[in-house]
């Protein structure tokens, strides 16, 4: 206060002005900014929680379709006498063999067609013997169905009939192309037929899994011998489940999920009925086909699931659209070199990328909301999150944009008001000097004037042209000067 007490009017009159213009200036920039970030994030939120709900609903409603689906199928009398008839051809070939030169194909084409393929999508060395079949009758329809199969490698589903001359092709001949038809309109991967004993006895799409047995079998452990044995632990008509998605090795360790149901008949359990899920039908699902833009997630948001194990079921954006940038993104967040490589080896984060951030968390702990938050790249991002329970356990659904383009247009907004004041405070103390130095003139005047009649000095006199309160005070100050004059 004393330093306020030494200045002069005019300097006074300035510093108020200016203080009261930058005030003004910043007050009215932080409403603005404030207001209009509150707002656009609001907006911002509200989308992505738009998105959260729709993707989320979006999911539910095609896994309880395809249960139902599977269901309905699994009452169908097609599936009924399929079972019943693979299951007695397939007994007429128990003691089958197979030549000497085919058990040597068969053994070759696990050796240099299926362990090669595998072998670059797993960390460990696989052997092939690990995955033979090693029954007279998974041998003979191995060999007929895979190996001697005419049509290439992943596309044996087009033979209908192995002209080996079995009581099984004859049936193959009566069902496969039924089964097809379902499996490619319907979007599945495969679809599996097994006997209440564990023995696969048809799948469509003929992998190494075919008629292997899935309590014995080189697949016991695996997720498709989880959905037989729930299935048939059920014991209930109405039974129907999925499996979540894990790498599955009949399918060179892809992600893979099962949907598994009971085929009853009459009273009877007769075996068990399973659709094997691919990951591509989830993955076009929550990438919106690749066309986020159209979604209303400009060019940074995306929508992903993540498992309760914290690995993610689908693709992320970055890795989709330009695969560099997301493995530099992995990098610069220091992801361990081991998931990186994986990554690289199987060509897919699916399974492999781990993503443990706040919003997940929140979501597998089965609430829902929206957050700031650093994502997988350590990238601030806005985010909307849910958890989606299938059946038995839950995934975390995650709807996120950058933060830096979510709040682009208040960004802008930060850049022109700081040019907007970075003009308008030099003009403001422009016109600061100006009415300061204004208002100062006539009691510098005045001042003067009062210094000149102390001296001594007589017909003193101040010429002030205005008619407000220093006018006045000029014109009392003039009479004063007269009065004086006279006296003296």
């Amino acid at each position: 206060m004393n330093f306020f007490n030494k200045l002069s009017l005019g300097s006074k009159i300035l510093l108020s002005l200016l203080l009261t213009a930058i005030v003004s200036i910043l007050l009215t920039g932080y409403i603005g900014y404030s207001g209009g970030k509150n707002g656009l994030t609001n907006t911002v939120f509200n989308q992505l929680t738009g998105l959260r709900n729709v993707q989320g609903q979006a999911i539910v409603n095609d896994f309880q379709q395809s249960e139902n689906f599977v269901l309905t199928l699994s009452e169908a009398s097609m599936v009924i006498n399929a079972i019943k008839e693979f299951k007695a051809a397939f007994a007429k070939l128990q003691e089958q063999q197979i030549t000497s030169q085919e058990r040597q194909k068969l053994a070759e084409y696990y050796e240099k067609n299926f362990i090669p393929k595998l072998a670059k999508n797993i960390n460990i060395q696989p052997v092939a013997q690990t995955y033979l079949p090693f029954r007279p009758a998974e041998q003979y329809l191995q060999y007929h169905y895979i190996v001697n199969n005419p049509n290439p490698d992943r596309e044996q589903v087009k033979l209908d009939f192995a002209q080996d001359g079995s009581e099984y092709s004859n049936v193959h001949r009566i069902f496969h192309r039924k089964f097809r038809n379902i499996v490619e309109r319907m979007g599945y991967y495969d679809l599996f037929l097994v006997d209440s004993n564990g023995q696969v006895l048809y799948s469509a799409f003929k992998e190494v899994d075919f008629v292997t047995n899935l309590k014995d079998g080189p697949y016991a452990s695996s997720n498709l011998a989880k959905a037989f044995n729930q299935s048939i632990a059920s014991r209930d008509p109405f039974y129907v489940s999925l499996i979540d998605f894990n790498a599955y090795r009949a399918s060179l360790d892809t992600p893979t999920a099962f949907i598994t149901t009971t085929v009853f008949d009459g009273n009877e359990l007769i075996g068990v009925l399973i659709l094997q899920l691919a990951n591509e039908r989830l993955n076009r699902l929550m990438t919106f086909g690749g066309k986020w833009s159209e979604a209303g997630l400009g060019k940074t948001g995306e929508t992903y699931l993540v498992g309760e194990d914290l690995l993610l079921r689908t693709n992320p954006r970055l890795f989709l659209e330009d695969k560099n940038a997301y493995f530099k993104a992995l990098e610069a967040a220091h992801f361990d070199t081991e998931q990186i490589d994986r990554i690289r080896n199987i060509n897919s984060p699916i399974l492999a990328q781990k993503v443990d951030t706040e919003a997940v968390r929140n979501a597998l702990k089965g609430k829902s909301g929206a957050i700031f938050y650093k994502d997988y790249r350590d990238v601030p991002v806005l985010g909307a999150y849910q958890a989606v329970k299938i059946d038995d356990f839950r995934w975390a659904l995650i709807a996120k944009m950058d933060q830096a383009e979510a709040l682009k247009a208040v960004y802008d907004l930060t850049q022109r008001l700081i040019v907007t004041s970075a003009i308008l405070i030099p003009l403001f103390t422009l016109l600061s000097i100006f009415i300061a130095r204004l208002l100062a003139r006539p009691i510098n005047r005045l001042i003067t004037g009062t210094k000149k009649i102390a001296a001594g000095e007589k017909e003193v006199r101040v010429k002030v042209d205005s008619e407000d309160e220093f006018g006045k005070l000029a014109e009392t100050f003039n009479a004063m000067a007269i009065s004086l004059d006279e006296k003296n």
